[in-house]
């Protein structure tokens, strides 16, 4: 009876974890406006989605500057960043500035470019706090990252198919 109860509770627990899993990744997310946190890409044609964002990413407006930051953290190391300065919907301009970066402990490594690449917003709503576009950049090795030890990588990434629908974090 005692292995019984056991067993029962053992696949109980197996099937609430299975549950409770959070479904991976296997394609780009779909394109939304809904303020959905998606964020998806390809990197030199692997993917690279924003599976469970953390405080790390984030999209933020400054009005001031009128510029748009966002900065989203996947694929373990690696990391995207966007700024844009030109924040109207309906129209497709080189993106201001676009970095992507791969940080461990033995590597760091990054591709950065200026007034290159594309971006095209679909929704720039600060009332309720929404950005969602398409964007693509080709960058390349970045001076701005510390090297550590030998570098044989790439000397160029190239970032297409990217599409994000996020929640403004930050408006000031």
């Amino acid at each position: 009876m005692r292995k019984s109860i056991m067993k029962s509770i053992l696949l109980l627990s197996m099937v609430a974890l299975l549950y409770g899993c959070e479904e991976k990744y296997t394609s780009l997310p779909p394109e939304t406006q809904s303020g959905a946190n998606t964020f998806g890409c390809l990197v030199n044609g692997k993917l690279f989605v924003n599976e469970n964002p953390t405080s790390r990413d984030y999209a933020a407006y400054l009005p001031k500057g009128n510029v748009l930051v966002i900065e989203i953290q996947a694929n373990g190391p690696e990391s995207v960043t966007l700024h844009d300065s030109i924040v109207e919907t309906g129209t497709s301009h080189p993106l201001r500035f676009a970095f992507f970066e791969h940080k461990t402990y033995e590597n760091a490594y990054g591709f950065s470019t200026e007034n290159s690449g594309e971006i095209y917003l679909t929704r720039f709503d600060t009332i309720n706090k929404v950005v969602s576009g398409t964007f693509s950049f080709r960058a390349g090795k970045s001076e701005l990252v510390s090297w550590r030890g030998k570098y044989t990588g790439d000397t160029v990434v190239n970032v297409t198919q990217g599409r994000f629908d996020l929640k403004l974090n930050y408006i000031h």
